[in-house]
């Protein structure tokens, strides 16, 4: 049985297994003035991954990445990621939406790589390499 840590109306938060895929959805918890513990969603991605996904070879798109993290370390390549996803107020009935919740520190798994999850700045989240 999926154990649900927070429910709303459009979403509820499950327990989430720590394994992810690029394109995949998590949340993580943050806390607020006003209502408590609510959590984010966050789109993760990896540069393996989304080679994949287009019919590339991964190996040479982690190589091509890190020439670039080399090159241009001032533009921030990063090899995976996790993007923070808005939200919005709709007036149409939506199905209710099921979002896995990790907490911070947690270790997850994101296209066969061990990350662990830690807070990094204007509430976003940055994976570390195990």
């Amino acid at each position: 049985m999926t154990h649900v840590i927070q429910s709303h109306p459009a979403v509820d938060y499950v327990q989430g297994d720590g394994v992810y895929s690029t394109g995949d959805y998590f949340a993580l918890p943050f806390e607020t003035a006003r209502y408590g513990t609510m959590y984010n969603k966050f789109h993760c991605g990896s540069i393996a991954g989304h080679a994949v996904k287009d019919g590339e070879c991964p190996t040479r798109a982690i190589q091509e990445c890190k020439q670039k993290m080399i090159d241009f370390p001032y533009m921030g390549h990063k090899l995976a990621w996790a993007n923070a996803t808005g939200s919005m107020i709709t007036a149409e009935k939506r199905a209710k939406v099921v979002v896995k919740a990790q907490a911070w520190g947690d270790e997850i798994e994101l296209d066969g790589v061990r990350y662990t999850l830690h807070p990094a700045s204007n509430h976003n989240v940055e994976l570390k390499a195990v």
